[in-house]
């Protein structure tokens, strides 16, 4: 973990079987909601809970959360709408939204088709980006 970006190993993914793990790296923001800030925070609970977990999550009995137990949790804490899926089609907009190219938004969300591209084009933000013909390309290619 740096000051501008906290990077982690999920050791399998359910949309990538044949690879071993996947890279995560969620960048530094401004404000209180920053996951960096979030990161540490959690971090300093879990070590005075735990010191020596070997993992990142940890749920209060100390055992690995499991996907279910992921998905219980959204389902409790945000409306019935949100679900697992949510949180990658909501990170294909976002990218979309500041401009990333089409292959790099769908290599970010290692999404293996072009279905991405139908939760975008929902988004009324999107629409208006389109209108203003906003055309910046930070991330040409992943």
């Amino acid at each position: 973990m740096d000051d501008d970006h906290v990077k982690f190993l999920l050791p399998t993914h359910k949309s990538a079987k044949q690879i071993d793990s996947n890279k995560i790296i969620v960048q530094a923001t401004d404000g209180e909601d920053c996951p960096v800030k979030i990161t540490r925070q959690y971090l300093h609970l879990r070590d005075s809970l735990f010191p020596g977990h070997p993992n990142l999550f940890t749920r209060k009995d100390s055992a690995i959360p499991t996907r279910q137990w992921f998905i219980r949790r959204l389902r409790h804490y945000f409306p019935k709408d949100v679900a697992g899926h949510s949180l990658r089609s909501g990170g294909a907009t976002h990218y979309a939204l500041l401009g990333y190219s089409w292959d790099a938004v769908q290599t970010l969300g290692r999404w293996t088709s072009e279905a991405f591209r139908l939760y975008i084009r929902k988004h009324p933000l999107f629409f208006s980006a389109l209108l203003t013909k906003k055309q910046t390309t930070p991330l040409n290619s992943v």
